[in-house]
């Protein structure tokens, strides 16, 4: 070890404990002794081995406990070991830590939380011939004084190429592990150990000086430790050719501080011509890579490979892709992308007139995609169509748009407005659930009908007009969870209002129910905390299971003559609820009776209970009424 800088030494002045803080003390830092050692220089001995040094200028980042600190090499040549300094100012206590983390290369964006330091392994990376590019290769110490060891945290890929005209090299494991990215690292049995807190599973090496990469020469991809149960595979990139290497025949693990050797690896790969431009490409798991001269890209390409799909790529580095095709059809899983695949870069699509149809899951998952231009002759969207489009930002439906399948915008989390065309008769269940962005849709005249959980999460929603043409809402939570709700009027030839409709609308304060509904469905109002009045209609039968749950602004209530039954914690939670007017002179029966599970428990305790001044007696004594016997008085007339 080499001997460690004293706070004290040096001059005057940079010992000096100033008022609010203290300069930390010098740090030396040395490479752990295990062969390889990859650091910031590496230079290749005649036997072949390499030998890592520190350089001058190198920067590392020093934690004391949490507080991170900028250190820069002083030394003046390259060495194996190295006396840090910084100029950076830290609190007394903290600058008098025993708890102290050193990395290698120096993150701005680094955090220590004191048992571990969080930094981020790039997924692009550059290549320079016999040794590593600047600032890429992780290395961590930890210790209790300023004599720090590093280790080295990462391994990878030791390799030249046979060819000298190679412009980009990208590097995947066949089942799309996390290889690189935001990782957090710690010391398990006094080895540095990396796990991921947000990974990515591709790295592309690029040459760091000149156009292509240089033949014979060797190059370093840096991959944190993993086990690649399927291999890998690496793509070699020209002007005019692309070629993949298809590792698979057994696990491979990439091992700390090791480095797989494989010389003129590109010679392994199988070269075909550079696909054009603007054009999605299919890879499949059989390792086919269709190009648009054997393939039309709106053909199915489940159907036509007889494997899965595991990736697809846009070639267009801008990610905006145009289409000049004769095409009628973009059919389903056109560009489908998902967790399991390589994420795509697609930003922009233009589709062209004659386009009729988009089929099923087309841009599921397409999670960069910002804006679509959509034809004047689309009539039709299909099912999940625009599924978990979360940058999705604006899009204008074509007047001639009839059929908008279900759960086709679901979680579309940037769109903000949508004006459905005239010609959408209905809303299919799930279109809109979870467009938390969703702040207003205009709705058709000539809508009749909204699907179930159209609208369910839709946060940002403040208000809705339901056009008089709508009569039917399907199945169940239609505005479950539209939190920015606050007034909505439901059309009169509406005659039933699903279960948990406006479940959890926190901030609805006004609705209009339609004279024509019968019954009060379970949860319709639960956890609708604003809402501080409503109008039952006089068809009402029935009140349903925690009907009003949690309505803890509604004050006062009528219950109209005609309720037969009503279930339990009807009203349970309506905590300034004072005033119930029940005008049926035959108590309503309670459905599902559960004394543990009163209409009223929770509310006020200034409650008061109304009924026609002939039924008070029988109020009290019925079944349901009569543990609030107290609490039940005649209407004056």
């Amino acid at each position: 070890m080499v001997a460690c800088h004293s706070l004290y030494e040096g001059n005057d002045q940079e010992a000096q404990v100033e008022e609010e803080g203290i300069v930390p003390p010098a740090v030396t830092a040395i490479q752990e002794s295990s062969t390889p050692t990859p650091k910031s220089v590496l230079e290749t001995d005649g036997d072949g081995k390499g030998t890592i040094y520190w350089k001058p200028a190198d920067e590392i980042n020093v934690f004391y406990g949490t507080t991170s600190t900028h250190y820069t090499s002083q030394n003046t040549e390259n060495a194996t070991s190295a006396v840090f300094k910084t100029t950076d100012v830290i609190g007394i206590s903290e600058g008098s830590s025993t708890n102290i983390w050193g990395l290698y290369p120096y993150d701005e964006n680094a955090t220590c939380d004191g048992s571990s330091v969080t930094t981020t392994l790039p997924a692009t990376q550059y290549g320079v011939p016999g040794t590593f590019d600047d600032d890429l290769f992780i290395t961590l110490a930890h210790n209790t004084s300023t004599a720090l060891e590093f280790f080295n945290v990462c391994g990878g890929i030791k390799f030249s190429l046979s060819r000298d005209d190679i412009t980009s090299i990208t590097f995947r494991g066949n089942n799309n592990e996390d290889i690189a990215g935001d990782i957090s690292l710690d010391f398990v049995d006094d080895l540095p150990n990396a796990s991921v807190t947000s990974g990515v599973k591709t790295i592309t090496i690029t040459p760091k000086t000149g156009a292509t990469f240089a033949a014979g020469q060797y190059y370093y991809i840096v991959i944190r430790p993993i086990t690649l149960s399927n291999g890998f595979t690496m793509t070699f990139e020209t002007d005019s050719e692309i070629g993949t290497f298809n590792y698979s025949s057994s696990a491979i693990t990439i091992k700390r501080s090791i480095f797989g050797k494989k010389d003129e690896i590109d010679s392994y790969a199988e070269f075909v011509a550079q696909q054009q431009r603007n054009v999605i490409y299919y890879t499949s798991t059989d390792g086919s890579v269709v190009s648009p001269s054997t393939f039309n890209p709106f053909d199915d390409p489940v159907e036509k490979f007889d494997a899965t799909i595991v990736s697809n790529t846009y070639t267009d580095d801008m990610g905006v892709i145009t289409f000049d095709n004769d095409i009628t059809e973009v059919r389903r899983f056109a560009f489908y992308s998902s967790s399991i695949h390589t994420p795509n870069k697609l930003q922009s699509i233009i589709l062209p007139d004659g386009v009729k149809t988009i089929g099923e899951c087309v841009f599921t998952n397409c999670t960069t995609l910002q804006t679509v231009v959509l034809p004047k002759s689309l009539t039709t969207i299909g099912a999940e169509a625009f599924y978990y489009c979360t940058n999705l930002q604006s899009l204008t439906l074509p007047k001639g748009l009839t059929d908008i399948g279900p759960t086709a915008f679901y979680r579309c989390t940037s769109l903000q407005s949508i004006d459905l065309p005239d010609g959408i008769t209905s809303i299919s269940a799930r279109a809109f659930s979870t467009c938390t962005a969703l702040q207003s849709i205009n709705l058709p005249k000539g809508l009749t009908t909204i699907g179930a959980a159209a609208f369910y999460n839709c946060t940002s929603l403040q208000s809705i007009d339901l056009p008089e043409s709508v009569t039917t809402l399907l199945v169940q939570s239609t505005f479950e969870c539209c939190s920015s709700l606050q007034s909505i009027s439901l059309p009169s030839g509406v005659t039933s209002v699903p279960p948990g409709c406006f479940y959890g609308c926190t901030s609805l304060q006004s609705v209009t129910l339609p004279g024509g509904i019968t019954s009060i469905e379970q949860n319709l109002f639960d956890g609708c905390a604003a809402l501080s009045s409503i109008s039952i209609p006089e068809g009402v039968t029935t009140i349903g299971l925690r009907a009003f749950f949690g309505c803890a602004s509604l004050q006062e209530i009528t219950i109209p003559e005609n309720v037969e039954t009503i279930d339990r914690w009807a009203f349970k939670g309506c905590e300034k609820l004072h005033s119930v007017y029940v005008l049926a002179e035959e108590p309503p029966t309670p459905l599902n009776y559960d004394p543990e599970r009163l209409w009223f428990e929770g509310t006020s305790s200034l409650l008061q209970i109304y009924v026609p001044a002939g039924s008070v007696d029988s109020y009290k004594a019925a079944p349901g009424w009569s543990d609030y016997a107290d609490r039940i008085y005649a209407i004056q007339e």
